[in-house]
């Protein structure tokens, strides 16, 4: 019997087991070969459909005259037995007599003998051929039969997968997932499969690199990233890696705060609601992960910290503590009780004007003290506001500016991004220029926007296309989609301006021409 391996490297042996070079090195023949065995039943092709298909240059004479050529060598080289014809007009293949990898591999698909299909799908279809002076039909039907096969041959892989794993061979489970992910690079479903088998394997470092390699892919190809269930799942995968890296920190800490509450988490950070068990109150505790703070000189971190404790402002979440935990950088704030501007939002949105414009002045007071100061935010935004009986308070103010600090340029090259998309002023998202306190005037001026409206300013499907219109897109007009003044329209339009120059020069001013005559306690 003739044996033909098509997927993967092409192989054509005898019976008696030596190559059949001959028919390897003419690709047409090749082609016609493939395309004659893999015909379904009954097995037969017309006379004039092949010499279209292989030889559309030709009229019908000549054609015919390539066909029998062709077909005759082919006997030649496999045997009188192989080919079979049904009256002058049809052509086929007998399948007894060779035997071939591809209807091998589908006869076990269908079987169910997934790991027995997976070791005969070895690659593409005949890969790399090229088929001189074919008709574009028969290169169309070569990349349907590659996207088919390679489509079962995935579907195999993640069955094989799904099977390891429902047994308990997570191992075994991992092969067959990076396969079905190797079978189709930009699926979300086989790179999920792979990610939940690396958790169950315990090896979250290695998920959380084949989730970026990912992420990095889908960003350069398409311009977008994971899905929302892909984003959700690397968190989830990077919470417990966290956890396992950094259990004696998570210990010590144990040792110093009673959790009472998770209130937020971000790749960044664990925020908690705690009880100080040294000083017996209430406090809010955030938790550095674990690869941020590799990426940080924490002595500089503590410092800045500890610079930033000595700030105190009726509109600002004072800083109690911090400190490190055998590797766990820590710090302590009081805990305020109220409703971040995120969740106010969530829940009645857009707010009244002068409910929106009270806030916003009452957090560019709290601005003003900082920059006069020398603090800049540079990531304000409706989760960092707390909204309290007393009024609006600006919590978690130096993180960004202390992290920044203690290791921008290890951050830089680790790709973390400080700040929020939606409401980072141009130059902070990448255009030329300096940051300065008109960069967070800018930020104030998204969140008005978002609190009068309903939405941010600018929003995308991806990270790029939202800084891109930060950058370039016109600021919608205020007054089309929010009840409010002109003059307060103007002025949220003054702080979104692109250019920094263009804005209000301080937060102090923008607050000023948003309301001369502020309620008390702003």
């Amino acid at each position: 019997m003739i044996s033909f391996r098509a997927l993967g490297a092409v192989e054509l042996t005898r019976r008696d087991g030596t190559e059949l070079r001959t028919i390897l090195a003419q690709p047409k023949r090749l082609a016609l070969l493939t395309y004659l065995l893999l015909t379904p039943p009954p097995h037969f092709r017309r006379r004039d459909a092949l010499t279209a298909l292989f030889w559309p240059e030709l009229d019908q004479e000549h054609a015919r005259s390539a066909l029998r050529q062709a077909t005759h060598f082919l006997e030649q080289a496999l045997g009188e037995d192989v080919l079979c014809r049904r009256g002058l007009e049809e052509i086929g293949f007998r399948s007894s007599a060779v035997w071939c990898d591809v209807r091998e591999f589908e006869s076990a698909c269908e079987r169910g003998a997934f790991s027995e299909a997976l070791e005969l799908y070895r690659g593409e279809l005949i890969e790399a051929l090229f088929i001189a002076d074919a008709a574009p039909e028969l290169e169309s039907w070569l990349d349907a039969e590659r996207d088919r096969l390679r489509r079962r041959a995935y579907e195999a892989a993640g069955l094989a997968a799904d099977h390891c794993a429902s047994r308990g061979d997570g191992t075994l489970a991992l092969v067959y997932a990076r396969r079905a992910a190797s079978l189709a690079p930009y699926d979300e479903k086989a790179v999920r499969r792979v990610l939940t088998t690396l958790d169950q394997l315990g090896d979250r470092g290695e998920a959380v690199r084949t989730y970026e390699a990912f992420a990095q892919r889908l960003s350069k190809e398409y311009g977008v990233e994971p899905s929302v269930e892909s984003q959700a799942l690397i968190a989830s995968v990077r919470s417990r890696s966290e956890v396992g890296a950094s259990r004696r920190g998570a210990e010590r800490l144990e040792r110093l705060f009673s959790v009472e509450r998770e209130i937020s988490r971000t790749p960044l950070a664990v925020v908690y609601e705690a009880r100080d068990l040294r000083h017996d109150r209430l406090v809010t505790l955030k938790v550095l992960s674990p690869s941020l703070t590799a990426s940080l000189a924490r002595e500089r971190f503590q410092r800045e910290i500890r610079m930033l404790a000595r700030l105190h402002h009726s509109r600002i979440v004072p800083l109690y503590d911090s400190g490190e935990a055998d590797g766990l950088l820590y710090y302590v704030m009081p805990f305020v009780s109220g409703e971040s501007l995120r969740e106010r939002l969530s829940r009645n949105s857009p707010l009244a004007s002068l409910e929106a414009i009270s806030i916003a002045c009452q957090v560019a007071s709290a601005l003003s003290y900082l920059h006069a100061h020398d603090v800049l935010l540079r990531d304000l935004k409706p989760e960092g506001i707390l909204l309290t009986p007393e009024g609006a308070l600006l919590s978690d103010f130096g993180f960004a500016r202390a992290i920044m600090h203690a290791g921008e340029e290890e951050l830089t090259k680790a790709g973390v991004m400080l700040g929020t998309p939606a409401y980072m002023s141009p130059e902070q998202g990448g255009a030329k220029g300096d940051i300065d306190s008109r960069s967070d005037v800018y930020a104030l001026g998204c969140v008005l926007y978002e609190m009068l409206t309903g939405h941010a300013p600018f929003s995308g499907r991806s990270t790029l296309v939202v800084l891109a219109k930060h950058r370039e897109a016109p600021v919608p007009t205020l007054h089309l989609e929010a009840r409010v003044s002109e003059s307060v329209a103007r002025a949220v339009e003054k702080a979104l301006a692109k250019s920094p120059s263009a804005r209000f020069s301080s937060a102090d001013l923008f607050a000023r021409a948003l309301w001369k005559e502020r309620p008390a306690g702003g």
